[in-house]
């Protein structure tokens, strides 16, 4: 056999060995002291997360990836998301008339909130019984207030609309990562902000 090959099959098995060590170095609990919270390494590419503060208890789930050999990143699922405005279904509106239905976190209707339109806070108008306000108004933004929080959504474009969006409001109990980067020593994670997770 060639001896470039050789060499470069040993290469290849060093190189495979190597990240399936850091790889298993991740896995496991860590512990920050203050405030007390865990974050749970698993060997499916999955993490756990839970924090004691008092009365709040935040917890997350979700996924983890290794990159550049020591940057652990950890992306939370999407039920974990709170405190924002997203659309669920829109359509332009062939007659001069916009309709918007409003949904919370669980999908339910909500029938007890203001909707304020294109930044303009007079104009303003109260959902009914469906969860609906219809008018006959162009739209290029849509403001929610809820008993619990204020959201805005910008639009693509002004224009007429038929669009259902979902405003759920900022849930304490739980804890959101989004691409949260953090560097993993031999038996310790630290995160962005310096906070030093010892495993356990």
């Amino acid at each position: 056999m060639n001896k470039n090959i050789i060499i470069l099959l040993i290469c290849g098995v060093f190189l495979c060995c190597k990240i399936t060590s850091v790889n298993t170095d991740a896995k496991g609990k860590y512990i920050l002291k203050t405030p007390h919270s865990e974050i749970t390494i698993k060997s499916n590419g999955e993490f756990y997360y839970r924090s004691f503060q008092g009365l709040i208890k935040p917890i997350s789930e979700g996924y983890w990836e290794l990159k550049e050999g020591n940057k652990l990143i950890l992306n939370s699922k999407d039920k974990y998301k709170s405190g924002y405005i997203e659309q669920v279904k829109s359509a332009l509106n062939r007659i001069n008339t916009s309709v918007i239905t409003v949904f919370d976190g669980e999908n339910n209707l909500n029938k007890n909130g203001t909707i304020y339109i294109n930044d303009n806070p007079k104009e303003e108008f109260k959902l009914n019984n469906d969860g609906k306000v219809e008018l006959d108004s162009k739209l290029n933004s849509i403001s929610v207030l809820t008993l619990d929080g204020y959201y805005t959504l910008k639009l693509d474009s002004e224009n007429y609309y038929d669009i259902s969006v979902k405003a759920r409001h900022e849930e304490v109990n739980d804890k959101f990562f989004k691409n949260e980067v953090f560097i993993l020593k031999k038996s310790s994670l630290i995160s962005e902000s310096g906070q030093k997770y010892i495993k356990e």
